[in-house]
């Protein structure tokens, strides 16, 4: 049974990849993902450094 679900999916993914649109669409929720990670992880940053300068008093 698992084959051929297996199998099931990746005929499913080959066709939605086939969609130019769609691989778009999925590019762009991919590059939106990346920025929404880089945002954080600079806030993250700022936020570390501003706890560190208040633990030495600066």
């Amino acid at each position: 049974m698992g084959t051929s679900s297996t199998y099931t999916n990746l005929l499913n993914l080959s066709e939605m990849f086939s969609d130019k649109s769609t691989y778009r669409e999925l590019s762009e929720i991919a590059d939106q993902a990346k920025r929404r990670a880089e945002v954080k992880r600079a806030s993250y940053i700022e936020r570390s450094r501003g706890i560190s300068s208040e633990a030495e008093g600066t």
